[in-house]
This record gives C-alpha cells, structure tokens and sequence, in this order.
C-alpha cells in the first residue's frame, strides 16, 4: 500500500451553473400607433417595450438617430444590477457591450437596423431577450 495516503493536486473549481431566463414581452408601444384603449397614436419618437423575466423586468427604448439607432434600458425589480454586463449581438454575429450603471440603466449608441439577442449577466443570472427587432 505504497502512497496510500499521498496527497492529491487540488482540483480548480468547476465553473458554477448560470441560470438562464428567458425574458416574455408584455407590451410594446410603437411611436404613431394607438395602443389597445387609447383614441389617438403617440407623439413619442421611441418604440417603449416591457419584458417580464423572472423577479425582473426590462424596460426597453429604441430610438431611431439618422441611419442607425439608440437602445437604451433599465433593469427593474428588487435586486440592483448595477455593474451588469450587457451583451447585444445580431445574427452575424456582431456583437456591442455596456455595463448597467448605479440605476442599473444601459445605452447602445449607433445600433444598426436588425435582429439581435440581448443578454443581461450578473452573478450567476443571465435573462435573454431573443429575436429583437430593431427598426
């Protein structure tokens, strides 16, 4: 029984689970279109989006600049996310990053026109947002 009780090279840590929620749309508001109940369209500029994920929800605006567009957001719930990373990536696999700030907001600047997957991860939650329509 040689080396019986030798000592073994500590193993790395396995990388922890990340829980993944997918984000469900409960209402969108397009700029010059009359919302379910109202008599008349908006005159905002920015289609308004709310997804449900979870204990959070996502507030999303999209605002067309010239040829491309803002994203702008904030993660809503009891749970702070600042220092969120937020990752939008289209399907060619393009991809921009932003950091949620103390009010756990984020902003993407010159978007171009397409569809994109938004990722939020903090911690060991990831909420996505899949076929985003930006337009």
């Amino acid at each position: 029984a040689k080396n019986l009780f030798r000592a073994r090279a500590a193993r790395e840590s396995e990388p922890s689970l990340v829980q993944k929620v997918l984000a469900v749309l409960q209402f969108s508001l397009s700029p010059q279109r009359a919302a379910f109940g109202e008599r008349s369209a908006g005159t905002g500029t920015s289609r308004q989006m709310l997804f449900a994920a979870g204990d959070a929800s996502i507030d999303l605006r999209i605002t067309k600049e010239e040829k491309n567009f803002t994203l702008s957001g904030q993660i809503l719930g009891a749970e702070n996310h600042a220092g969120a990373l937020i990752k939008l990536e289209n399907e060619a696999g393009k991809s921009y990053t932003a950091k949620a700030n103390d009010l756990s907001e984020f902003k993407f600047e010159r978007v171009p026109q397409g569809t994109y997957h938004l990722s939020l991860i903090r911690g060991e939650k990831k909420i996505v947002i899949e076929n985003l329509e930006i337009e």
